[in-house]
């Protein structure tokens, strides 16, 4: 099983836009689940107010170190 995390567009001009782009990115994760992976996906977590205020530059910033409690760096090969 591969952990992947699912990127793409979130912010927009409308509030239906970002649902929109939350929906697509949830069909994603549906599909991925379904190949045996465990997806990632902060879409939802954004649109319902979990991960901060998008509205807010600050938070929207921030993103999911909003909901961590420490982020760990690896190096790579």
């Amino acid at each position: 099983m591969k952990l992947i995390y699912i990127a793409g567009p979130y912010a927009s001009d409308s509030n239906w836009e970002c649902v929109e782009n939350s929906l697509r990115a949830m069909a994603v994760s549906r599909l991925a689940v379904r190949k045996g992976n465990a997806p990632i996906a902060l879409h939802s977590s954004i649109l319902m107010g979990g991960l901060g205020d998008d509205n807010l530059p600050v938070e929207r910033e921030q993103g999911l170190l909003v909901a961590c409690d420490m982020v760990r760096l690896v190096a790579g090969s």
